[in-house]
């Protein structure tokens, strides 16, 4: 009976082992360090690592899913509104959109539409979009994350009260 419970709790310890060893780097999960993410769209481009010491919207969203698109908006206007208040003055918080919509058209159009920034929106498709919907663990739910200047995410669609904060 001893060696039933030996074998029993050495595979409970391999399980959990194996469990804890997860092949994925990145996250978006409170805590877990963004991915790596270099974006360049109509001869404008960025890299998150660009950004360390501030905090970053990574708001990623597409014209199908009107409340990713609707919080991409929320938080573009927000950032607009701040414009000469502490934070938005010393660049404390930077917008970063990750639009994945087929149609480059399309997206421009969006974004001429809706006002938001062109210089903080950026489409992607094909490998780069995959990849960054891998690292991020995205599947089809799009929203915003609130990586802190340290490189780590903060926060899963953040309030407006919570940026306020910053």
């Amino acid at each position: 009976m001893k060696k039933i419970y030996f074998l029993i709790a050495i595979m409970a310890v391999v399980m959990f082992t194996s469990s804890a060893l997860s092949t994925d780097r990145f996250g978006s999960r409170p805590g877990s360090t963004a991915a790596p993410i270099a974006l360049t769209d109509n001869g404008k481009s960025v890299r998150l690592a660009d950004n360390r010491g501030r905090y970053v919207l990574l708001s990623f969203w597409q014209s199908s899913d009107a409340a990713s698109r609707q919080m991409c908006n929320t938080y573009s206007s927000w950032l607009k509104t701040r414009a000469g208040h502490i934070g938005a003055a010393d660049g404390n918080i930077v917008m970063m959109g990750v639009n994945f919509d087929s149609s480059h058209q399309l997206f421009r159009m969006i974004v001429q539409s809706d006002c938001l920034d062109a210089k903080s929106q950026f489409n992607v498709s094909g490998e780069t979009a995959d990849r960054i919907r891998k690292d991020y663990h995205l599947g089809d739910a799009l929203g915003t994350l609130l990586i802190g200047p340290d490189g780590r995410v903060v926060k899963a669609n953040p309030s407006l009260e919570d940026l306020a904060m910053l």
